[in-house]
């Protein structure tokens, strides 16, 4: 097999950070990729997340709180797993990745759960 050259092009730059990242490799369009900053939500932000989440497929209640200053995950099977911010309404864990995601008016409505078995698993937010 033959060698295939990759060039990476960054540019930009936000507080040394880079901002923008184009991939070139042969026979294949160029792909970019903006940076994001990592969230880091305050006691308002995460107070928006808080609830209970249910599932209609499945008949499961979820409960995301703040503990100790941190959000956490909850249901009949799991007691209070961590909640780590990546970038704004995504977080992660040893489970996989939740997406908090909003109505149109920008209240928090439901979570998308993926992880290396599930794929978009949705749970509305209650109340």
């Amino acid at each position: 097999m033959g060698e295939f050259p990759v060039e990476l092009s960054v540019q930009g730059e936000v507080d040394g950070e880079p901002r923008q990242v184009t991939v070139y490799a042969p026979l294949q369009k160029p792909i970019s990729y903006e940076s994001a900053r990592q969230s880091d939500p305050d006691l308002n932000q995460m107070q928006e997340y808080s609830g209970t989440y249910y599932s209609d497929e499945v008949e499961a209640r979820y409960q995301v709180a703040i503990e100790n200053g941190k959000l956490v995950l909850s249901s009949v099977k799991l007691r209070g797993v961590p909640l780590y911010p990546v970038i704004e309404d995504l977080f992660g864990g040893w489970f996989g990745r939740i997406r908090f995601t909003r109505k149109q008016q920008g209240a928090v409505s439901g979570i998308r759960f993926n992880s290396s078995r599930v794929r978009h698993f949705w749970l509305r937010k209650l109340g």
